[in-house]
């Protein structure tokens, strides 16, 4: 338990849509491409392109998108969010507060919560494994910036890129045997987040050959971040002989070069060698969202479907897994111990 009531944790996700109405869409899609960090090599011509002909028909999309995601008490991907926190404020003695890079609860608005609660440290967790611009990175300066600008006697801590920290992989590894205990699992694919080349540095990901690599930029290459989780995570299960492959599915943001291998190919591929009974995990998503809830369970279920699949299941994300949540305690431990 962390002692001391001037310390707090601090969780920042991606976030979401407040609802999945057209005004809260179009309003968290403007602030999410207008970060540098997301829309690199922007132009004026760009913007304008985007802002008059992409982004309304991407917000018109993802309004049924969003809608078979949402509950009555809103978007999956913040009850799922506000429930991590709750179950992680029940497990340690210092607050707990949940902030997301876009959309709402804003960094701001938590941070002005942080300071009222007179909170001296602050650890702060990214819902986010890997290492990512987009996601980890613009995340965690802004929370930086902003706290920099209205809060600078507020101490920052921050926990690292943790894709292949044990605590990160054990609860997959439990997901992988539960399921292959319901069902054993014929073939099991890794989907990740899938990216375009210029957020990793304009060139292609190979899933190999990275014996060169310091530690330090071992902590920046998200292509050895996806390899190193998924070899771990089949170290780990090796007594199960589980067939598996790996693979990034694009997002709905935009054209652009993503890296490969892309999903459906290595879906298409799969059925094209008997492949019909297939079992996905997403790691690089800690809180479903939009891409796993309906990208990957409902639109790429359909695409599988239709090719010829027979079975499709999908792993859901870590979510509030308890032994998640436990590990989350448990460096909020060492982190106030220390």
């Amino acid at each position: 338990m962390i002692e001391g009531s001037k310390k707090g944790i601090f969780l920042i996700g991606e976030g979401a849509p407040k609802n999945a109405d057209i005004s809260s869409i179009k309003s968290f899609y403007n602030e999410y491409f207008t970060d540098s960090k997301v829309s690199v090599k922007d132009t004026w011509f760009k913007a304008l392109k985007r802002n008059k002909l992409f982004l309304p028909q991407l917000v018109d999309k993802r309004k049924i998108d969003f809608e078979k995601i949402s509950f009555q008490d809103g978007i999956a991907t913040h009850i799922v969010s506000e429930q991590i926190r709750k179950d992680l404020e029940h497990e340690v003695s210092s607050p707990v507060f949940l902030a997301n890079r876009y959309g709402e609860p804003s960094i701001q608005e938590v941070l002005n919560e942080v300071n009222e609660k007179d909170i001296e440290k602050l650890l702060i967790i990214p819902l986010f494994p890997n290492y990512l611009p987009m996601t980890f990175d613009t995340a965690i300066l802004k929370v930086f910036e902003i706290a920099g600008n209205s809060f600078p006697e507020i101490e920052l801590n921050l926990t690292g890129p943790y894709f292949e920290h044990k605590d990160y992989i054990k609860p997959l590894e439990i997901m992988i045997r539960d399921q292959n205990t319901m069902k054993e699992i014929e073939h099991l694919l890794f989907v990740y987040r899938g990216v375009k080349e210029e957020h990793i540095g304009d060139s292609p990901c190979k899933l190999e050959g990275f014996g060169n690599l310091t530690d330090e930029e071992k902590q920046v290459s998200y292509c050895y971040q996806v390899k190193s989780t998924t070899d771990m995570l089949m170290d780990r299960v090796a007594d199960l002989n589980i067939d598996y492959s790996t693979s990034f599915i694009p997002s709905e943001l935009g054209n652009g070069t993503y890296i490969e291998p892309n999903t459906a190919n290595v879906l298409e591929g799969l059925v094209a060698i008997g492949k019909k009974n297939i079992t996905i995990i997403s790691p690089s998503t800690i809180v479903d969202n939009i891409e796993t809830l309906n990208d990957i369970d409902l639109d790429l279920r359909g695409k599988f479907i239709a090719m010829g699949g027979e079975s499709f299941t999908f792993i859901p994300s870590i979510n509030n897994h308890p032994e998640w949540i436990e590990h989350l305690a448990k460096w909020a431990d060492e982190w106030a111990n220390s």
